[in-house]
């Protein structure tokens, strides 16, 4: 059975939607499609920089490195210049390493390819005028362009069990004539930067 509706109650009609309303739901709106737009700009700029799809760091290569050497005699008479040193030869310190060519400038230069690794070496330098027989007077000089020097093993021409490189306070140091280092391959040169500018003290400039 149906109830009827008295006459005086009338049923409420639904309030036309007002500003407030559309300005609610269009700023919704609004908000949800500019986060859409900006995680589609996002991943886009991720996957064109690379980022999403890094391999890593690249593959060390570990085979052979050519290594240059040069070296510049002090004194006059030089005719040839050779690279000895211990390279995991068998003819190491017996046999040189490496002869290096007379350039125009006066100094010897070469180059030779080694493997990985730290070696200890010299300079065998034949030829001084001031030699008793200047064409066959040999000297053995460490490497002026390397950083590092080292004991130089008892296989080198210049070990001697009788020097007493610190002193006579200890003999730790008994037979260790330095020997140029290589590691291989060379560290590379970190890049200099030059600064300028003006040095100021309590607002005013610096003395000095």
């Amino acid at each position: 059975m149906e109830s009827a509706m008295p006459n005086h109650v009338k049923p409420r009609a639904a309030a036309p939607a007002g500003p407030r309303s559309f300005f609610v739901s269009g700023l919704r709106s609004f908000f949800v499609s500019g986060l859409v737009a900006l995680t589609t700009l996002a991943g886009c700029a991720a996957s064109e920089s690379g980022v999403a799809d890094d391999p890593g760091p690249p593959a060390v290569d570990a085979g052979p490195v050519r290594v240059d050497f040069s070296y510049r005699p002090l004194w006059a008479g030089v005719s040839v210049v050779e690279v000895i040193g211990g390279f995991g030869r068998t003819s190491d310190w017996k046999q040189p390493l490496l002869k290096l060519a007379a350039q125009p400038d006066g100094s010897f230069a070469g180059t030779a390819t080694l493997p990985r690794g730290a070696y200890a070496y010299l300079f065998a330098v034949h030829g001084d005028v001031h030699g008793a027989t200047p064409q066959s007077t040999r000297h053995y000089s460490v490497d002026p362009a390397a950083p590092v020097v080292v004991f130089c093993p008892s296989a080198a021409p210049t070990y001697s069990s009788t020097d007493l490189s610190m002193g006579h306070f200890t003999d730790v140091m008994v037979g260790a004539n330095p020997c140029s280092q290589l590691v291989v391959p060379k560290a590379q040169n970190p890049a200099q930067q030059t600064l300028s500018g003006r040095v100021t003290y309590d607002g005013g400039p610096a003395p000095g």
